[in-house]
């Protein structure tokens, strides 16, 4: 029986407040990093990002995240602030999830998407849920905009 509540605790939420998406559904059609919105940490003690090919062709679609003091320069997450592995979490088929979390000490973070072997592609789309926040129950009004 599920005796926790988890529903009160995560804000499916980017920096921007009411929007969700840490991706938009992009169309990936070359061997290339594609990175998504930033999403600010304030307010929150953790991220998890949630990744979905809606179409594919051909190719991996590695995620991994990045961060950042200014949300102006970025660098690859230290791999101890990442919950699960970018390589585990490869997409190779459609409607397959993929995830990672964040519980890193940067206020700014995002998702980077390495797409390998890729000759048409596929349409990748994320969001990220903010978790463990400051206040609960979370409401978009304690979401800070960049």
């Amino acid at each position: 029986m599920s005796t926790k509540d988890l529903h009160t605790r995560i804000f499916p939420g980017t920096s921007y407040g009411t929007q969700a998406l840490a991706l938009n559904p992009t169309a990936i059609t070359t061997d290339t990093a594609t990175a998504g919105a930033t999403v600010d940490t304030q307010l929150f003690e953790g991220l998890e990002f949630f990744v979905f090919a809606t179409a594919r062709t051909d190719g991996t679609f590695t995620p991994s995240l990045q961060d950042s003091d200014d949300g102006v320069n970025w660098t690859a997450v230290d791999p101890k602030w990442v919950l699960g592995t970018s390589a585990a979490q490869a997409i190779t088929a459609a409607h397959v999830p993929s995830w990672l979390g964040y519980v890193g000490k940067h206020r700014y973070v995002r998702l980077v998407i390495t797409s390998t072997n890729v000759t048409s592609g596929a349409t990748l789309t994320a969001v990220c849920g903010q978790y463990w926040p400051h206040f609960a129950p979370t409401d978009s009004t304690f979401v800070p905009v960049n």
